[in-house]
This record gives structure tokens, C-alpha cells and sequence, in this order.
């Protein structure tokens, strides 16, 4: 069975396609409608979420320009006060449009102590590497899928990847694998594909991982949450009509945050209850 659970919901007002949270637990929301799309702003928006989980105030915003793509990724530094993203600068030519090899990183993760940063690439290839020294820690290695998105253990011994059909676990030191989860399912056996993932980054929650699904015959998005000390199902829950986008957690690990297709930040309690 797929439970229900009480969440918060907030109109973002543009397309979210990442997001992250401070130490203070501000939201940290890069999106837009693409370059060249008037109407709809690339941006990057910090807000703060009221303590009732009814409303949020905006506290800064970053625009992009007209040449300028919406962010594909960004996070912040556990431990330092900053924070990295990335995004395509579009220059327009009359030569050739770029090759097939022409790629960007879909995501940017650093291990809760900051000193390991993890990047995908839209090409399939993971990267991790030693902060701020960006010496590779093992050789890259590359996936027949697209990558989705990466996530650090609360010990930052593993690191989980994800793309729409499998969830790696490896150890964040050599790069061995520790677990392979393949075609995922909610709790009634609809299929569905992975989207996101996060660990538990408290001591309460550093045995979960959760998962955001998005159905592939409907619209419908759920999170699986996982023990990991057994890779087994802990629960499944609905969230929204619409496909996640992406997914974060508050830095004290009580709350869980997604985007959704239809410009929505819904907020919940990590043990989804």
C-alpha cells in the first residue's frame, strides 16, 4: 500500500530544476523557462520557509541573461559560506550548432564534512573528487544511463547515484560497488523510475535513504524510503500529481523538500508521517 502524508505545498511561480538548503535552512531554488523565453526568468531564488509551514518570504534572487540557460544544478558547501552551480551560456553563431559530444553537468554534491565533491555529467560520466584540491579520488566512471543524481552517507563513507532504472551505492573512497537496485516499484507494483535521491543527514535519519519516483504511465511522484543497513523498503508515499524534479532535506535532517513538474515546492516531514 502507497500511504498519504501531511505536506506544505508553495507555488515556486517558474519551472524548479534544483534546489538546496542552507545551514540556517534557507531554500536555495534555480529554474526557469530555458534562454530566449521571454516571460520566464532564469534565476536562482533564496527563500526562507515560515516556522508554521504555511508561507515563504523571498530573501534574494540571481537573473540570468537572455543568453544564459536555467541552472542545472547547484549546492551548497556544508561548511563554508558558498555555494556552486552551473548552467549553458548559449552564444549564438552562424557556424554549426555543437556536436552530439557537447555536455553538462546535471549535478554537484559534496559529502557533509566538504571535503569530497561528487559531479555528473550529461554524458554519464561521475566524478569524484577531493575538495578543494579536486584531485580525483578514483578514475571516473561512466554509466550506460543518464545520471540523475548523487548523494553522500551521513559517515560520508558511501555515495548513492541514480538513473531512471538503477540505484548504485559505492564506496566514496575506491569506487567499489556496495549495492544495485534495479526497476523500481512502489509499494502496489506500479513502475515507476528514479528521479532523486537523498541519505539521512542526521543521527536520527543516517540509516535512511530516500528516493523520489516518478510514475512512468501517469504523472503521479512518490518517496521510497530505505533502510540502509539492509537495502530493504521501509515505506512508499504519495506526493503529487505531478513528476518530481528534484529533492533536498533540511540541513537538521527534519524536513524533506521537492520541485515539482508544475512549479510546486512541497514540504514534509522526513519520516514522512
Amino acid at each position: 500500500m502507497t500511504l498519504s502524508l501531511t505536506r506544505s505545498v508553495f507555488p515556486a511561480g517558474f519551472p524548479v530544476s534544483c534546489i538546496d538548503v542552507s545551514s540556517n535552512n534557507d531554500l536555495y531554488i534555480g529554474g526557469g523557462g530555458g534562454p530566449n523565453r521571454s516571460g520566464i526568468k532564469n534565476k536562482i531564488i533564496v527563500v526562507k520557509i515560515n516556522e508554521d509551514l504555511k508561507d515563504f518570504t523571498l530573501i534574494s534572487q540571481l537573473e540570468f541573461g537572455n543568453d544564459e540557460d536555467a541552472p542545472t544544478c547547484l549546492s551548497l558547501h556544508p561548511k563554508a559560506r558558498s555555494f556552486f552551480f552551473s548552467f549553458l551560456f548559449f552564444i549564438l553563431l552562424t557556424q554549426p550548432p555543437p556536436s552530439p559530444s557537447f555536455f553538462f553537468l546535471k549535478f554537484i554534491t559534496f559529502d557533509p564534512k566538504g571535503f569530497v565533491l561528487c559531479s555528473g555529467s550529461s554524458d554519464g560520466t561521475l566524478s569524484v573528487l577531493n575538495y578543494p584540491s579536486l584531485k580525483p579520488r578514483f578514475p571516473n566512471l561512466k554509466a550506460s544511463q543518464d545520471l540523475l543524481s548523487a548523494d553522500f552517507s551521513y559517515n560520508s563513507k558511501l555515495l548513492a547515484v541514480v538513473t531512471k532504472l538503477e540505484l548504485l551505492v559505492i564506496n566514496s573512497n575506491n569506487g567499489t560497488k556496495v549495492q544495485i537496485i534495479n526497476e523500481p516499484k512502489t509499494s502496489s507494483g506500479e513502475n515507476v523510475v528514479f528521479r532523486s535521491l537523498k541519505f539521512g543527514n542526521s543521527p536520527r535519519t543516517q540509516n535512511r535513504l530516500y528516493t523520489a519516483l516518478n510514475s512512468i504511465k501517469k504523472k503521479d511522484s512518490y518517496i521510497t524510503v530505505w533502510n540502509t543497513k539492509e537495502w530493504s523498503k521501509v515505506k512508499t508515499k504519495f506526493i503529487s500529481n505531478s513528476p518530481i524534479t528534484c529533492l533536498c532535506q533540511s540541513f537538521d535532517g527534519d524536513l524533506l523538500a521537492v520541485a515539482t513538474a508544475n512549479m510546486e515546492i512541497i514540504v514534509m516531514d522526513s519520516f514522512l508521517t
